[in-house]
């Protein structure tokens, strides 16, 4: 099972995020987080514990591609001449 099902689970079952950080292995700071997304995301617990875990670890932990934001814009004329060795 993965990390994120194992949190969902125990933060299903009502336990604090140091208890949650503490019976998986991760530090508390990282599960505060997951619990931040989770409520961000606002779907059922149950349904996201019924999730393909590739699916649920995108949800989690998919970050914003830099060619969406603004900033990319000021370096895309850099890229034109750039030429990929095989």
């Amino acid at each position: 099972m993965s990390t994120i099902k194992q949190l969902l689970r125990l933060h299903l079952q009502g336990l604090s995020n140091r208890k949650i950080a503490e019976q998986i292995g991760l530090y508390k700071g990282t599960v505060n987080r997951y619990v931040q997304k989770l409520q961000v995301i606002s779907r059922p617990v149950g349904e996201l514990l019924d999730m393909e875990e590739p699916v649920l670890e995108r949800l989690f932990t998919a970050g914003s591609p830099a060619y969406l934001q603004d900033r990319f814009e000021d370096f895309k004329p850099s890229f034109i001449n750039v030429k990929i060795l095989k």
